[in-house]
């Protein structure tokens, strides 16, 4: 799913679990977030778990990917289980720095002859397709995780309900 900036995902979750044991199951997969070069990964995820809601990204040993979607999440309830809904989306440097690059190359290319605008915006829609495919690699990953990680033992698959 994408906004008309970029690339973005937004999808429900429908599990069986209360939302508190959902909160519970992605707080014991994060600790909280670390701006040293190299951290010791102690869990697969970083970021921020409050009450009903967590703000999260995946955690890598030696750097920070640019493609890694934040991953905004809210749990409600829902009968005896909860609708968990979640947004991704590319942190916002990202996507600012993108921007600028494509104007800035855009620019140059355009310096030398105003016939050169097509190879500019084909170089720019390149660009946008392989952070786009990028970023998208990334979202299946996590979507993937969050599924597993929000499956209860009985049939439950974690139905998701994609944005309408």
């Amino acid at each position: 799913m994408f906004l008309w900036w970029g690339p973005y995902a937004h999808f429900v979750i429908k599990t069986k679990i209360p939302p508190a044991e959902v909160v519970r199951r992605v707080r014991a997969q994060v600790q909280p977030p670390s701006w040293q070069l190299y951290t010791k990964i102690q869990k697969p995820y970083e970021g921020r778990v409050t009450d009903n809601r967590f703000v999260i990204s995946k955690n890598l040993r030696w750097s920070h990917d640019s493609m890694l979607p934040v991953i905004k999440g809210e749990a409600r309830e829902r009968g005896t289980g909860a609708f968990v809904e979640i947004r991704m989306r590319p942190p916002a440097l990202t996507v600012a720095l993108g921007l600028v690059w494509s104007v800035l190359v855009a620019g140059v290319i355009c310096e030398s002859s105003i016939a050169a605008f097509g190879p500019a915006l084909l170089i720019s829609a390149m660009a946008y397709v392989v952070i786009t495919a990028w970023f998208d690699l990334e979202v299946i990953s996590a979507r993937d995780f969050l599924f597993d990680l929000l499956r209860t033992r009985e049939t439950d698959a974690g139905n998701a309900v994609p944005e309408q």
